[in-house]
């Protein structure tokens, strides 16, 4: 990659700002990604499998930790359960989504339905992915964001 190839990514206003990982003399560029479940041990099991994969992580058990995290930094892409937006309101999405509106949104659920504010939900987001999942379903959803085939 050249150098100005790698300024114009780091620079780029499309995408959010992303973290260079060195290997050797080869630089990759990985997502930055938000992990949000009230389950302590997925977000540290999810965490952990993206990051031996080379991608920054940051996590977020509520409304007030993702507000925060998103204060602190760029995400190309954030997994939140559906009981954790349920929970803190609708208003959490919105707040995402106006804060970084190019983050890529994926909402986890084992298929449960909370109330209409979620179901509406549906036609906004534009991947779930549903418990239990793979890890080849979350490394092809990451992928998808990280490339630019997902709209977010």
């Amino acid at each position: 990659m050249s150098m100005q190839h790698f300024h114009e990514v780091l620079t780029s206003v499309n995408k959010p700002a992303i973290m260079p990982l060195s290997r050797g003399n080869i630089v990759e560029l990985k997502a930055s990604i938000l992990i949000v479940d009230e389950d302590p041990n997925l977000r540290k099991a999810v965490s952990f499998i993206l990051r031996r994969k080379g991608y920054p992580t940051a996590t977020a058990k509520n409304g007030q930790e993702v507000v925060k995290r998103m204060g602190e930094g760029s995400y190309n892409v954030v997994f939140m359960d559906l009981r954790v937006l349920a929970k803190e309101g609708f208003s959490l999405y919105q707040r995402i989504r106006e804060a970084q509106p190019q983050t890529g949104m994926v909402l986890t659920t084992r298929g449960e339905m909370i109330d209409p504010q979620i179901k509406a939900l549906y036609n906004e987001v534009r991947r779930w992915l549903y418990k239990p999942f793979s890890m080849a379903e979350l490394f092809e959803i990451v992928e998808e964001f990280w490339s630019g085939k997902e709209k977010r």
